[in-house]
């Protein structure tokens, strides 16, 4: 009987344990969300982006009003200049607009960890240096545009990871190489202008094989070489302006007799 008994209190004893560590479990769950983040592993992705924003404010300098409210002391990144985020928990960076604010500096490498970003919008500053690699890292980025700076170096071909990518605007900075043949990887592309750099090399042909591409702007480069004839097969592209380059050969018969394509004046 004794023996019997004290099974049964094993089995309360066990059962009371099991609810105690129910209840410490649900109580730190509580507790995450009064703070904010539910589970941790939330709270750590949270706060991965706010040291990422933290990172790219510290290579840049520019009127107060743009980075007060960036501040270490401060946890709502959320409601930072420029900054917009998800709208459900977890409140994830997915917009980083700062055009025209009179910013100097470089692109951090740290942007790179803000993997739920679709938009980043710098352009009309005095963005300096490379564009760094490590935005290969938004695979969720549909548009970059890093236009009317002072941009140099080559476009990284690590950009053709960025697979959501749609609008791609570079123009205006002091670009240099070859266009990556790797950015036709980038199969949603609808708008690319890379126009006014100092691009060399040839048109990628595969250009003309995106499908959803609607406007091709490469005007005012170095580039040479012919216009592949796969522009004209496009049953998207309304816009080409490949003007002030160094192209040789004639117009493809594809592309001039195409009623999809708006050829500007002086493409070659």
């Amino acid at each position: 009987m004794s023996s019997t008994r004290e099974r049964r209190d094993d089995r309360g004893t066990s059962a009371i344990l099991s609810n105690q560590a129910e209840e410490k479990v649900l109580g730190g769950l509580l507790q995450g969300e009064v703070d904010g983040c539910l589970p941790l592993a939330t709270c750590d992705e949270t706060e991965n982006d706010r040291q990422a924003l933290i990172c790219f404010k510290s290579k840049l300098s520019g009127p107060i009003r743009v980075f007060a409210s960036w501040t270490n002391a401060s946890s709502e990144h959320c409601n930072w200049h420029g900054i917009t985020c998800s709208a459900l928990p977890p409140r994830r960076v997915i917009a980083l607009d700062l055009e025209s604010e009179g910013i100097t500096g470089s692109i951090s490498p740290c942007v790179g960890n803000l993997t739920f970003l679709t938009r980043l919008q710098l352009s009309n500053n005095s963005f300096h240096g490379s564009i760094p690699p490590e935005l290969g890292l938004l695979s969720r980025l549909n548009n970059l545009n890093l236009s009317i700076n002072t941009l140099e170096g080559n476009i990284p071909s690590e950009l053709s990871a960025c697979s959501q990518l749609q609008i791609l605007g570079s123009w205006n900075n002091s670009l240099r190489g070859e266009i990556p043949l790797s950015l036709t990887q980038c199969k949603h592309l609808q708008d690319i202008n890379l126009s006014n750099n100092k691009l060399q090399g040839n048109i990628p042909f595969a250009f003309g094989n995106l499908l959803e591409l609607h406007k091709l702007v490469l005007a005012s480069n170095r580039l040479t070489g012919n216009i592949p004839p796969s522009l004209g097969n496009s049953l998207s592209l309304t816009y080409v302006d490949l003007g002030m380059n160094g192209l040789t050969g004639a117009i493809p018969e594809s592309l001039a007799n195409s009623s999809t394509a708006l050829l500007v004046p002086y493409l070659l």
